[in-house]
This record gives structure tokens, sequence and C-alpha cells, in this order.
């Protein structure tokens, strides 16, 4: 991946990373996102001339548009902030426009200065140009998202309903539906009455874990909104259940996650009679 990042004409197809296509096809509630990666240009690349400027969105769209993974990218080169960058290839992401947007959001970065968004409403597929750093921390979140997934969906029932329920089972019918499931009970909210020991479980274990136990949230969060390695997750999560939470909601379930899957196991060996 790395070799094929450096290279200025390569592209990157969804087939080659497995994991990837797992992670966003699962979450079927987002939207679909094309992401145009791109990289610095070199200062003798092209004429000024070819350069195209943010205000010529209309001619990127038309340039990009019908664009494959499996073949090569138009040439195409715009101006973001400083400096020039150069189209180097594409990846269709099934229900990636939510994680894309939620790590813009983390990050505070500008449409027209960190990248170009062609995304309309309510479209199932939507399109990005975005610089390259964006696009590696674009596959490190999604990434880290299907690892929090791959955790806990052995550990739920064999018909996919949460070990929690009992009287009235609560189906989890795919990925999205879990971290909302798991977050929702950790804060005291969701099926409580379908599932009523669960906040026991979740908030015990969420309270005597650290933010420093989960390196990746860690490096994501920690010295930034008030957090520090040593707070409990039960209390970063609290922290951040507030409106308009500048931490994207996506992360939160992953946080969430990393909880259940604690607590799944424990149910597992100990069932629910503790």
């Amino acid at each position: 991946l790395w070799d094929s990042v450096a290279s200025f004409d390569c592209r990157l197809q969804l087939g080659k990373l497995p994991w990837l296509a797992t992670a966003m096809a699962a979450a079927e509630r987002s939207p679909d996102v094309v992401l145009c990666w791109m990289v610095r240009a070199p200062d003798d690349a092209d004429p000024v001339s070819e350069v195209l400027s943010v205000d010529q969105k209309s001619e990127m769209r038309e340039r990009v548009a019908g664009i494959r993974d499996d073949a090569p990218p138009p040439r195409l080169f715009v101006t973001l902030g400083k400096d020039i960058w150069g189209l180097a290839g594409s990846l269709h992401c099934s229900c990636g426009l939510d994680i894309l947007r939620g790590l813009c959001q983390l990050e505070g970065l500008t449409d027209g200065e960190d990248f170009l968004d062609f995304s309309s409403t309510g479209s199932r597929e939507n399109l990005m140009l975005v610089k390259q750093d964006l696009f590696l921390a674009f596959l490190s979140r999604a990434w880290a998202r299907e690892k929090a997934f791959s955790a806990v969906r052995p550990l739920l029932n064999e018909d996919g309903t949460c070990p929690f329920s009992q009287a009235s089972p609560v189906h989890l019918g795919f990925d999205e539906a879990i971290a909302v499931h798991y977050l929702e009970l950790m804060l005291g909210r969701g099926t409580q009455d379908k599932c009523p020991l669960a906040m026991k479980y979740l908030q015990g274990i969420a309270r005597d874990m650290q933010l420093s136990q989960q390196p990746y949230f860690r490096a994501v969060l920690e010295d930034r909104f008030g957090l520090k390695a040593d707070d409990s997750v039960l209390g970063v999560l609290q922290a951040l259940d507030v409106p308009d939470s500048k931490v994207p909601r996506n992360i939160r379930e992953d946080l969430a996650l990393g909880v259940a899957v604690k607590a799944l196991e424990l149910v597992q060996v100990m069932g629910l009679d503790l």
C-alpha cells in the first residue's frame, strides 16, 4: 500500500483491500463515497494553464465523472491551499461517507482547503477529491472501525441477537446497528427494557478501563477536548455525549465497542447472573 501511495501513477482498488470492503459494505445506512486521492505535484509537472482552481468545481466534476478504480485516472491538477495537487487514483467505498466526514469534522478540515466535496444531497454515491494524507487517515480510520466490529461479531448469539437481551430478543442485523446498540446501552438509553443488565456490565467495565488501554482512541483523543490518558472510558463517553459534539458519533461508537467486547466475553463465560 505504501509503495503504491508513493507512486503518482498507481491505482488503489477496493478488491485489493478485503478488510476495507467488509468494513464499508456492512455499514448500510451511510451513503457511498468515491475518494479521488491526490498527491502533491512536482514544481515542474505542468504549465500553470492546466491547473484548476477551487472555483472551477464544475469542470473538475466533469473530468472525474465516471472514474473507475480499475482504469487510469483522468489528467487533473488542482490548487488546494498553497500547493498544486495531481489526481493519482480512486477508491469506491460503499457506505464510507460518514466515516470520511466524521474524520474531517474531528480534524477541523475544510472544503476548498483540505479537500473538495462534490457530494449531492440524497445521492447514494458521492464524490470527493482528497489530499494524500487525508486518504491515508481514512484508511486507518476504516481499519480501526472494522477491527472493532470484527471483535464483537463472534460474541453475538448465533442468530445475531444481543446476548444481553432476554425475554424479547434484540436483533443486530448489520454493523451500524451493533455500534448504535452498545453505545446507547452504555449511556443508559436504547433498549434498556429488553437488555436490563447491560448497563451494569458495560458501565462497570468502562469505569475501570482507561483511555490509555485503547491505543487508537488515545492517539486520536488524548490532550484534546480536555481528555487525558488516565480518564475512564465511561467518563470520556459521558463527557462527549453532548449536542454538537466535536467528536464524531462513529468514533464514540467504536470506543464503546471496545468495552462491549469485554462485557460480552464476560457474559459468554459467566452468564448473566453476576
